[in-house]
């Protein structure tokens, strides 16, 4: 009995309606202005803290993992408390969280030692920040790791849509890779008021990065100093029987803290990738720059079967650019996605003009393909080290918050 409900946890609490609305709706024209060619200059954060960049909220983290969960917490006790109680748990039924959901992902997933760590300090942060922000009404008792460590494998269930590209060389202003993506999800009120941008200081073997996300156990967008840019497409796809799996967020953010341009290739990042098992289809875009060393390729993973590898790296066909949507490319035929044609198009056409493609270009392309459930929109060029980031800012209009700032000042020289 325990193994039939098991089985049937991932499609129960999945959203089908929810994508096959956003696949076909088209919210109202999006926005055309891309990035203005002045950066407002942004005040460097201190070792750790909050602080209010053109009304965008940045977090700062260092330490170690549990230090680093620690300030989280204790900074952003209420945040995560909406969070949870206002997104996480209305994912799946009330009452079956502490009894089934929870204990069923623990099964299904391994948890590394660092994200432990990490969410162990996000318990402690929240509690020294107050009693009060540890209770959670929905579930009648405190919060615990287990419940944000469970929540890290549950974004594993119901699939993002989300649609990138990038694209480098001669024709590209600076020499790029300028690359670009929407993150398309069911969103609520708290998710929109809850996303914020996270940097997070060098470590031992982990280089500083910049994520926009809504939590530090995790990547869904992100950039590290060492030089690349990493972001998650779901693939609908049937999840995996089997037990032992990790989280993608989890293993995108090791890829991020640990891949190194300069001195890896792309078949390392898919080695990386190799390394963990996956329940559930995606892709990942993977752009990098490190002095002529610059060009972008897609991860295809997903559940394995017999013999067949759990990472296909797709690159570049004919010309330095490459499309991703939640589609895969390689690992199965292409399938019909008017995002994927959108941006093929957009790039196709640019690239044939006489002038370079600009950041600007680059914008209108990724915003031809935004949908319904668009909740974010980044464009990162690695010539000027300039990260743009629209944040939409009401779950049914298209109103926008921008952010323009330089990954410099994010981050430093580290």
């Amino acid at each position: 009995m325990k193994q039939t409900r098991s089985r049937s946890l991932f499609p129960s609490i999945a959203i089908p309606a929810f994508l096959a609305a956003t696949l076909l709706a088209c919210d109202a024209p999006a926005p055309k202005s891309g990035p203005s060619e002045s950066i407002a200059p942004a005040r460097a954060p201190a070792d750790s803290g909050l602080i209010q960049i053109q009304g965008s909220t940045v977090l700062r983290l260092s330490g170690s993992d549990r230090e680093r969960g620690r300030q989280e917490g204790y900074l952003r006790a209420a945040a995560l408390q909406e969070l949870f109680d206002g997104w996480a748990l209305k994912l799946v039924p009330k009452f079956s969280w502490s009894s089934f959901v929870r204990p069923l992902l623990h099964r299904r997933f391994d948890f590394p030692e660092w994200a432990k760590q990490r969410a162990e300090g996000l318990i402690e942060g929240m509690r020294k920040a107050g009693a009060r922000y540890l209770k959670s009404e929905r579930l009648g008792r405190e919060f615990e790791a287990k419940d944000f460590l469970a929540i890290s494998a549950l974004i594993d269930a119901p699939g993002m849509l989300c649609s990138s590209f990038a694209v480098w060389g001669d024709k590209v202003q600076g020499g790029g890779p300028i690359v670009a993506r929407n993150l398309d999800y069911k969103s609520n009120p708290s998710m929109l008021r809850n996303v914020i941008v996270i940097v997070e200081d060098a470590g031992p073997e982990r280089c500083a990065t910049v994520s926009i996300g809504w939590s530090s156990l995790g990547i869904t967008t992100g950039i590290s100093a060492a030089g690349s840019f990493v972001s998650i497409h779901d693939v609908p796809q049937r999840i995996a029987k089997s037990d032992g799996h990790l989280p993608r967020i989890l293993a995108l953010q090791e890829l991020l803290r640990s891949f190194r341009p300069e001195k890896e290739s792309p078949a390392d990042a898919r080695d990386k990738l190799e390394k963990y098992n996956y329940a559930y289809g995606g892709n990942a875009m993977l752009a990098w720059r490190h002095n002529e060393r610059r060009g972008a390729v897609v991860l295809e993973f997903g559940p394995a079967k017999a013999a067949s590898a759990k990472v296909t790296l797709r690159k570049p066909k004919d010309a330095p650019w490459i499309a991703c949507t939640n589609h895969f490319r390689d690992r199965k035929g292409p399938r019909a996605c008017n995002r994927y044609l959108s941006i093929s198009k957009g790039v196709t056409s640019a690239l044939a003009e006489e002038q370079k493609l600009t950041p600007q270009s680059v914008w209108n392309i990724v915003a031809s393909a935004r949908v319904a459930a668009t909740l974010h929109t980044v464009m990162f060029d690695f010539g000027s080290k300039e990260l743009v980031v629209d944040f939409r800012i009401h779950p049914q209009r298209n109103k926008w918050r921008r952010l323009q700032v330089s990954l410099r000042e994010l981050i430093g020289h580290q």
